[in-house]
């Protein structure tokens, strides 16, 4: 099991960053994100909880490069105000 999270200031996560990354299951993110890269969790098979420190209209409004979530598990994004499920 591995927890990443990701410290606040940051504003995106690259292109492929964690791709392949199996042991990925928690993840945090601070609402300074602002991009998620083409594949960023690409086939992170076990990553089923997503926390993220900004509201769902933030989270919706996130740019998210293609198959950033290709092949992930069936996650929950836990917002500051509501859960969002994996679709």
């Amino acid at each position: 099991l591995m927890h990443v999270e990701i410290p606040d200031g940051v504003k995106g996560i690259g292109h492929s960053t964690f791709t392949g990354c199996e042991n990925l299951t928690y993840l945090s993110l601070p609402d300074s994100v602002t991009k998620i890269g083409e594949n960023a969790f690409y086939c992170c098979a076990e990553l089923t909880n997503i926390t993220y420190q900004g509201s769902t209209k933030m989270w919706n409004n996130l740019q998210k490069g293609a198959g950033w979530d290709a092949m992930t598990g069936d996650y929950i994004v836990y917002c500051t105000n509501q859960s969002i499920e994996k679709k």
